[in-house]
């Protein structure tokens, strides 16, 4: 998979972002509170309508009753948008396109299974693998890195979701 561009309207810290993510690695840097995770539980919002921040009406601005995430990506060529709403007292809304020649067909839209499980079938990956294989938490790789080598295989079975199977 490879990611294009995200947009996040009321989404945590963000008023409006826009992040056009271009081919290869995309650094994202700034100081802390500046929203650096946020685009990380966007990008899985988008994917999985899940985010690491509990409840989800954590992720819907403060100043706001409702949030919008969209994201492009491309997979085996073809390129998807997914779009995802969020309104307090409400569940997520969400839909996928496809990009067909120049214009976006709308393949599925509804709630978690529909739209997730469709995604999940482009991505042949679920939520799960998503988050142990590409998502790594904030202080993660810290203690990745600064970890002693019985602890940081620990955490490298932890992170790929193989520990259950050291026993």
């Amino acid at each position: 998979m490879i990611l294009n561009k995200i947009c996040l309207e009321d989404f945590v810290s963000h008023k409006k972002t826009q992040i056009d993510l271009d081919y290869g690695i995309n650094v994202i840097v700034g100081p802390n509170g500046a929203g650096k995770t946020s685009i990380l539980d966007g990008i899985s919002f988008a994917l999985f309508n899940d985010t690491c921040r509990g409840k989800k009406e954590n992720i819907i601005n403060s100043k706001s009753n409702r949030c919008k995430v969209s994201l492009e990506f491309t997979e085996a060529g073809v390129r998807y948008e997914a779009n995802w709403s969020l309104e307090r007292r409400g569940s997520a809304k969400g839909s996928l396109s496809r990009l067909m020649e120049t214009e976006w067909h709308l393949q599925v839209k509804g709630g978690e299974r529909t739209v997730v499980s469709e995604i999940q079938n482009i991505l042949g990956i679920d939520k799960s693998m998503f988050l142990q294989s590409v998502y790594v938490r904030q202080g993660e790789i810290e203690e990745l890195v600064t970890a002693l080598p019985s602890a940081r295989k620990a955490l490298i079975s932890r992170l790929l979701g193989v520990d259950e199977l050291d026993h």
